[in-house]
């Protein structure tokens, strides 16, 4: 959306027996959730259209399928099955910076448009097989990394996994190249059974992290400051990259992966999955992971644990589910006073409810509710710049001296949130609503270790509502 531009156009049209509502711009908050109340409205109208129909519009469809089968990717070599799949992920993002608010048009983060290939051999012979995963990211103006500087389109195509792996039915799978630690199930921190991750999840800046925190007060002191919202809150993600990784079979529920990748990076994680505790589903993961970080001309390696559990009560459709993990820091920096030391480690703890529902006869709708703590990712170790950055002041003044700003003694984030998802189970959509608010605060410190006084931050909101196709 273009600044000042308060212009919306909407586009209705119907296919496969649904009503879809389209709006190219929303000049503010409201209008997003006009657009998901209606397009659950106009979902819900058309069933009996669609029941009337279903016989005269669909008679030739084994005709059509057919057409769709001859036309469908094939591969040039026999005994290797490959699969074509992906999503469509669109969504209106609106915010509330405490200096200004806007809207745009983007693509959520949370789960991200993509279009993935996959091949795979037929069984070697000793339960061995062999395959490859191809999928690329679309990105038109991704949610995680839009900002107030940057409000206009960013198109872009990135690989999400480029990678060929080895599996043996008994002995687990080996991947080799650009993938992650999460493998299929998930990372170590988002164990979820709400079905609402597309809305709202443990990863927070997926929506909204690249925006530059405010600052409140009066004059030149005022405004954006230089710092954004991916510094000062991190769920501590599990890392990827060019790597080699191990997954192995499940044992009773059980499955354990490991990875290794370039700075000699490694990650071993847990996972437990049972879906028959009586009325109760249950996931539990748990990972650990070293990564070599440079900063400041000095190397030093970053310890994390993380972990995660989520339950389900099938019956009644309440789910709740609950993270966390820390960070050490193996090896020391040169802080702005000139001192040789580690920073504190900052951890983290998240907390979200669900409630699933068959309300409606298209699909689950679930509801979900959502709170975090983030401590200390922002800390003695920040540089010059961004110490000026919260303070207000310019670079030159910091580590003056006593009484002036210098270091950032403490830093914490405060997220809570809400939202809906509509699942339309037959057809693979997902329309969805989620609100979140953010509360800041930094603390400074003068070369002495003296408090200098709390920086005058302005909390930071949200609103999301889409559409997510997968196919």
């Amino acid at each position: 959306m273009v600044a000042g531009d308060r212009k919306e156009r909407i586009w209705l049209t119907s296919a496969g027996g649904f009503s879809w509502l389209f709006v190219a711009r929303a000049p503010n908050v409201f209008k997003v959730c006009r657009v998901f109340v209606a397009s659950l409205v106009f979902v819900s109208s058309q069933q009996s259209f669609a029941a009337d129909h279903a016989l005269s519009c669909c008679a030739d469809l084994d005709q059509r399928i057919a057409k769709l089968e001859a036309l469908s990717a094939r591969n040039g070599k026999r005994g290797v099955e490959v699969k074509v799949s992906g999503s469509v992920n669109h969504a209106i993002l609106a915010w509330d910076d405490g200096v200004s608010r806007d809207s745009a048009m983007v693509t959520n983060d949370n789960d991200n448009s993509t279009a993935t290939v996959e091949g795979q051999t037929e069984a070697i012979g000793g339960g061995w097989s062999v395959g490859f995963v191809f999928d690329l990211d679309i990105l038109n103006a991704g949610s995680g990394e839009l900002s107030q500087s940057t409000p206009g389109r960013i198109a872009s195509i990135e690989a999400g996994e480029v990678s060929v792996w080895v599996k043996n039915e008994q002995l687990g799978q080996l991947t080799v190249g650009l993938t992650s630690a999460k493998g299929s199930s998930g990372g170590a921190n988002e164990a979820d059974l709400s079905r609402t991750e597309v809305a709202g999840y443990v990863g927070i800046t997926d929506i909204g992290g690249a925006f530059f925190l405010s600052r409140a007060g009066a004059g030149e002191s005022s405004g954006l400051t230089n710092v954004t919202w991916d510094r000062l809150i991190d769920s501590l993600d599990q890392p990827d990259g060019t790597i080699i990784a191990y997954n192995s079979p499940e044992f009773a529920g059980f499955s354990v992966s490991a990875l290794w990748g370039v700075n000699d990076d490694w990650n071993i994680g847990l996972g437990y999955t049972n879906d028959a505790i009586g009325p109760f589903s249950f996931v539990a993961r748990a990972a650990v992971n070293e990564d070599v970080e440079v900063q400041k001309d000095t190397s030093r390696a970053e310890r994390t644990v993380s972990g995660s559990v989520a339950l389900l009560h099938v019956p009644a459709g309440l789910s709740i589910a609950v993270a966390g993990g820390s960070r050490n820091y193996i090896g020391a920096t040169t802080f702005n006073d000139g001192r040789f030391g580690t920073p504190e480690s900052p951890y983290f703890g998240y907390l979200k409810a669900g409630w699933r529902a068959e309300l409606l006869s298209t699909g689950e709708t679930a509801f979900y509710a959502e709170y975090g703590r983030f401590r200390n990712f922002l800390s003695q170790d920040a540089d010059v710049e961004t110490v000026a950055g919260l303070a207000g002041l310019d670079s030159t003044v910091v580590c003056a001296g006593a009484g002036a700003a210098c270091l950032i003694s403490a830093s914490d984030a405060t997220v809570w949130g809400a939202g809906v998802v509509q699942h339309l189970d037959q057809t693979g959509v997902q329309l969805y609503l989620g609100y979140r608010h953010v509360d800041p605060s930094v603390r400074l410190s003068d070369n002495q270790g003296a408090p200098v006084g709390p920086v005058p931050l302005k909390s930071f909101e949200t609103l999301i509502g889409g559409l997510l196709i997968e196919f």
